[in-house]
């Protein structure tokens, strides 16, 4: 699959100091598959890139990942996983954009029909370009959810969140 994109901002020179429109793509290969109802999933890797109008910025690019495969332990269980690489535009002076990469794994099972009880893990990192600025973040959640009926539920959750950042900026 190939992706394109055209990020065209409202504001420009001398309104803000640097103009950071960009264009960009990303082209995967990939697979779906079912190993008979004990995983099924979709991968795929490729490459990504994105190059911004202003000569101040420079073009970020590397290996681009998409993955959701979800694997069923029990009847009652399901465990996914997550992945993915992309470039996000940065609210940051000195930088347009940055390269997050996200993991996560999650947990579900089924106490009673109508009861899900979820745990949650989850690691970003965003890699800053044109500035010397990395985040890392961490997120865990315990959460669970009582189904009124088949469209309604409720969610009570509890969440840790926790961010480092490292660099200059």
């Amino acid at each position: 699959r190939i992706k394109y994109n055209d990020r065209d901002y409202d504001l420009s020179p001398p309104s803000v100091p640097l103009l950071r429109d960009s264009k960009g793509y990303v082209a995967e290969v990939g697979a779906d598959f079912d190993l008979g109802g004990v995983a099924r999933g979709a991968v795929a890797v490729g490459y990504l890139e994105q190059d911004y109008e202003s000569a101040a910025f420079s073009t970020i690019d590397g290996i681009s990942v998409d993955a959701l495969v979800e694997w069923f332990p029990t009847q009652l269980t399901t465990v996914t996983f997550r992945g993915g690489r992309s470039v996000e535009d940065a609210a940051i002076q000195g930088a347009a954009g940055y390269l997050s990469t996200n993991v996560s794994a999650t947990v579900d099972h089924e106490l009673r029909r109508n009861l899900i009880v979820s745990a949650t893990v989850q690691l970003s990192e965003d890699d800053y370009d044109g500035i010397d600025r990395t985040d890392e973040r961490f997120n865990a959640e315990l959460a669970a959810t009582y189904f009124l009926n088949r469209n309604i539920g409720v969610r009570a959750s509890v969440n840790h969140f926790k961010q480092d950042s490292s660099g200059a900026v």
